[in-house]
C-alpha cells in the first residue's frame, strides 16, 4: 500500500464526496469556565480537547462502535470497559485536556470539574482494578489495565475543587509512573505556565462548534509528522450514530492532490464492499481549500451495525 493510499484509507470513512453546503458552526471566543479551565492545565500543549465527554461516555456505551471494541477485547481491556462504565454514571459538570507529544513519548492533562474523588475511588472498587486513596483525600492512584500493557495514572485535587488527571503513554506502555509529586510540581508552575499561553491553538478552537459532545485541535507541526500534517480540528458525536466534521491541513501539498483524485473512487467502487458500505458511503462529505482538506460523516447506528457486521473479528490485531 503506498504512502497516499494509507492515508485516503485512514480517512475514507470520513470522506468522499464534495459537497458545498456543509459548514463548521463556530462558538467563537471562550467562555470565562473555559478560560479558567485552561488556566488549571500544563502549558506546551500540540493538542487541546473537551466537549460534553459525559454525554459522550453515556452514548458511547450503547453505540455498535462500542460493541465491535468490546467483542475484540481481551480481559484486561474489559477490567477498563468496566471502571469506564462506572465513571460514566458520575455526574460531573465539564472537562478540558491538552496532549504534550514528545515522540515517543505521549503526555495528557484533564481538567475536572464536579467529579469527586471517593467516587472515583468507589468506581475502580467495582472495576476490580489497582487503585490507591490518600488519606487526606487529594490523590487517588490508579493503573489502568488494558491488552498491551498497564498504565499508571492518577487523579489530583486543586485548591479550586477541579480533578486534574496524568497519563503517560509510550509503547510499551508498562514502566511509566505518575505520582503525586508530579501533580504537586505542576499545581506550583501553574500560574506562569498554564494553557492560556497555547494561543494558536486557542484561536482555532474558537472556530469550533464546542456544544456537542467532543471537540479537538491540534498542530502536528512540531511532531514527526510534521513534514505532512498541520492543523487538525473538528467534533465528533454518538448520539444516536457517529457524526464527525473535521480539518486536516496537509503540509505535503503531492499528497493533498492525490489524495483528492483518489477519494472519489472510495464511492465509485463501494458496490463492491456490500450495501451496508454503501449507505455509510453515501453519507460521506469531502471539500479542499488550498492545503486543508474537510470531512464530514453523519451515519446512523443502524448504518453502523450494517456495516461492522461485515467487518472481521480481530481485524484490530486483539483490541486497544
Amino acid at each position: 500500500m503506498t504512502k497516499v493510499a494509507a492515508v485516503a484509507l485512514a480517512v475514507s470513512l470520513l470522506a468522499c464526496e464534495k459537497s458545498p453546503d456543509f459548514e463548521m458552526k463556530a462558538s467563537g471566543k471562550l467562555t470565562s469556565d473555559e478560560q479558567s479551565m485552561l488556566a488549571e492545565l500544563p502549558a506546551g500543549n500540540t493538542a487541546l480537547f473537551g466537549g460534553n465527554v459525559l454525554d459522550f461516555q453515556k452514548q458511547w456505551a450503547n453505540s455498535p462502535l462500542m460493541k465491535f471494541t468490546q467483542a475484540q477485547q481481551g480481559a484486561a481491556s474489559k477490567a477498563s470497559a468496566a471502571w469506564m462504565e462506572c465513571v460514566s454514571t458520575l455526574s460531573w459538570k465539564a472537562m478540558l485536556g491538552g496532549v504534550q507529544v514528545a515522540f515517543p513519548k505521549f503526555t495528557a492533562h484533564f481538567v475536572m470539574r464536579g467529579l469527586d474523588l471517593a467516587a472515583l475511588d468507589t468506581c475502580a472498587t467495582k472495576a476490580e482494578i489497582e487503585h490507591a486513596l490518600d488519606a487526606d483525600g487529594r490523590y487517588l492512584s490508579i493503573t489502568i489495565p488494558s491488552d498491551i500493557g498497564s498504565i499508571k495514572s492518577g487523579y489530583y485535587k486543586l485548591p479550586s475543587g477541579t480533578l486534574m488527571s496524568r497519563v503517560v503513554m509510550q509503547f510499551p506502555p508498562e514502566g511509566v509512573e505518575v505520582t503525586r509529586a508530579d501533580f504537586e510540581a505542576i499545581e506550583k508552575a501553574l500560574p506562569s505556565a498554564n494553557a492560556t499561553a497555547d494561543k494558536a491553538l486557542i484561536a482555532e478552537l474558537e472556530s469550533l462548534d464546542r456544544a456537542g459532545a467532543i471537540w479537538f485541535v491540534g498542530d502536528g507541526t512540531k511532531t514527526p509528522l510534521g513534514g505532512t500534517l498541520g492543523l487538525v480540528k473538528g467534533t465528533m458525536d454518538v448520539s444516536g450514530g457517529l457524526k464527525v466534521d473535521m480539518i486536516v491541513q496537509l503540509n505535503d501539498k503531492k499528497m493533498a492532490d492525490q489524495m483528492e483524485k483518489a477519494i472519489p473512487d472510495l464511492k465509485k467502487n463501494a458496490n463492491m464492499m456490500g450495501k451496508e458500505a454503501v449507505e455509510v458511503v453515501n453519507q460521506l462529505r469531502f471539500s479542499r481549500k488550498g492545503d486543508r482538506v474537510r470531512f464530514g460523516l453523519k451515519v446512523t447506528n443502524s448504518q453502523l451495525d450494517g456495516l461492522l457486521k461485515k467487518l472481521p473479528m480481530g481485524m484490530m490485531g486483539g483490541g486497544f
